[in-house]
C-alpha cells in the first residue's frame, strides 16, 4: 500500500493492479460518522437526472459546511487517485464548497453510498 493505493501484481504476472480497497474500508466508517448517520448502498454515484446547479434546497449551516468540505476532499482523492468512476460527481460537488446546500451534501453521501456499494 502507498499513500492509500493498493499496489498488486496481476495473477498472471504481467502488470500492477491499482486499487483504493483498503482505503475505502477505512474512510467509509470516518465518513458515517462526519455526516452522522450510516451509509446506504447506491448502483450508481448520482442520479439520473441531476442538476445541481439549480438546488435551491437551503444552505448548510456553519458545522454542516466543515463536514461537507471534509467528505468531498476524502472524494477527491480518491477520484484522482483509483477511482475515476467518481470523478465527475466529485469535481461537480467541489464547485459548491462555500455555497453548498442540503440537497449538495445530501447528493455528496450518494457518492460515497455508492462507493460502499462497489
Amino acid at each position: 500500500m502507498y499513500l492509500g493505493i493498493n499496489l498488486d501484481v496481476l495473477p498472471d504476472g504481467s502488470g500492477w493492479l491499482l486499487s483504493s480497497r483498503d482505503y475505502i474500508t477505512k474512510i467509509l466508517p470516518m465518513v458515517e460518522e462526519i455526516v452522522g448517520k450510516k451509509l446506504g448502498k447506491q448502483n450508481t454515484p448520482t442520479t439520473y437526472e441531476w442538476h445541481p446547479e439549480v438546488d435551491e434546497t437551503p444552505l448548510l449551516l456553519p458545522k454542516d459546511v466543515k463536514k461537507y468540505q471534509k467528505v468531498l476532499g476524502i472524494g477527491i482523492w480518491l477520484s484522482i487517485t483509483t477511482r475515476p468512476d467518481v470523478t465527475f460527481s466529485i469535481t461537480t460537488l467541489s464547485r459548491y464548497t462555500h455555497i453548498a446546500r442540503q440537497g449538495h451534501l445530501k447528493n455528496l453521501i450518494r457518492v460515497f453510498e455508492y462507493l460502499h456499494k462497489h
